[in-house]
């Protein structure tokens, strides 16, 4: 809803139509319509996405889509962008919770690839630390990363 709202009020190519559409992208990948929106993200990128201030947010719902079609080498290079583009905050070392966020995207990520498995883990770890020391131990969004389990290896 919010999505149509804005393309309708602001149009498509205003930042807050970015926003919605890139956050509904994803949640269609979560709730098994990927291929809905991976159509989407299709038509942001044709209004200029990725040159907006929302881009690394759009990163992040390209690799999540393309993770949920199984595209695991276009939702690595997703996830990379994302983290690329992701601005440093004033949190310790320039870390911040997105640059979490779009870390532990990466290690699921990875770890659809057999090849990548070392790397996957590593990157959990990484991904995992990041959140202790942005959101702190005890945070929801640490729990869910200390959490998850790599997928077995194949």
């Amino acid at each position: 809803i919010a999505y149509g709202g804005f393309l309708k009020a602001r149009g498509p190519t205003d930042i807050n139509t970015f926003a919605a559409g890139v956050l509904l992208a994803g949640d269609l990948a979560k709730s098994g319509a990927a291929d809905r929106g991976a159509v989407l993200l299709d038509e942001l990128k044709k209004n200029g996405v990725e040159s907006s201030p929302a881009a690394a947010d759009y990163f992040v719902s390209r690799a999540v889509v393309s993770r949920f079609q199984g595209r695991a080498a276009d939702a690595e290079g997703a996830a990379r962008e994302a983290i690329r583009r992701t601005s440093p905050s004033s949190a310790p070392a320039g870390e911040s919770d997105a640059i979490a966020s779009r870390t532990f995207v990466l290690a699921q990520v990875l770890a659809m690839q057999p090849s990548k498995r070392a790397d996957a883990e590593r990157t959990l770890a990484e991904a995992r630390g990041l959140a202790r020391r942005t959101y702190g131990p005890d945070h929801p969004r640490t729990r869910e990363m200390e959490a998850y389990q790599l997928p077995a290896a194949r």
